[in-house]
């Protein structure tokens, strides 16, 4: 396997802006910069806000609409809650 780093972004932290270009350069990939998505949820270095956090219930409920979740047990309950993460 080999690494795209076209796609990839490097992310730094306690790094003046001259050495987070200079870490950006050496590894041939884009700067990023946060709060970043991870699998559909929002990463920060600081503290995420309830507009960040929405998506998940945004995401449950849109899912949720289409199931009949009175019927599902709890355990089909935490796969659906699992699956949104995804």
């Amino acid at each position: 396997m080999k690494i795209n780093f076209d796609k990839s972004e490097v992310f730094t932290m306690g790094l003046i802006e001259t050495e987070q270009q200079i870490v950006a350069a050496s590894l041939s990939c884009k700067l990023g910069a946060f709060p970043m998505k991870y699998l559909g949820m929002s990463v920060s270095d600081g503290k995420i806000s309830k507009a960040h956090l929405r998506y998940v219930s945004d995401k449950t409920e849109k899912r949720l609409s289409t199931w009949q979740c009175e019927y599902l047990s709890s355990g089909g309950k935490s796969i659906l809650i699992d699956s949104c993460f995804i």
